[in-house]
């Protein structure tokens, strides 16, 4: 059994299947926001594909950055929660507050498309203009398990 959530609408995806292809963007080098994208395939023949956009970076919860929307950025967490892995904002620069005890961590988010068809599989990488390395990676490795999967091909991208 197979679970997954798209953040963004709250829909919780389950499903018997499997997995046919990763990629994580930690693969091209360590950074603090990366994408990760998961190809599947169900028992009812559907190809779920997860896009995860994932940050260690935090933020001030004062006077911090804010997001397109104009919402500050992150969830609010204290300062002693956060690994050496997170990275500070090189924007507000938390922690030029000594006393800092709180800080904005970023969120990962998750966006689940669900494609009935092989074409749409690769219809979904191409769009994705954000990712194209990550998206032909996952793409390429499902492809070597799912040979139902058209090889990949960026130049056929199609505006909807």
């Amino acid at each position: 059994m197979i679970e997954l959530k798209d953040t963004r609408t709250k829909q919780l995806y389950v499903f018997e299947g499997r997995l046919l292809g990763k990629c994580s963007g930690m693969e091209l080098g360590n950074r603090p926001r990366w994408t990760d994208v998961e190809i599947y395939k169900t028992d009812t023949g559907l190809y779920p594909v997860a896009k995860r956009g994932m940050s260690k970076i935090f933020h001030r919860v004062e006077g911090g950055c804010i997001n397109k929307s104009g919402k500050p950025m992150g969830e609010v967490t204290s300062f002693n929660n956060l690994t050496d892995d997170h990275v500070e904002c090189t924007r507000c620069r938390p922690e030029d507050d000594l006393d800092v005890q709180q800080v904005r961590l970023e969120e990962n988010f998750t966006t689940i498309i669900v494609c009935d068809s092989p074409a749409e599989v690769s219809r979904a990488m191409r769009l994705d203009s954000r990712v194209p390395i990550i998206a032909q990676r996952a793409y390429d490795r499902a492809q070597k398990v799912a040979p139902e999967l058209e090889p990949y091909n960026p130049s056929k991208a199609v505006l909807l």
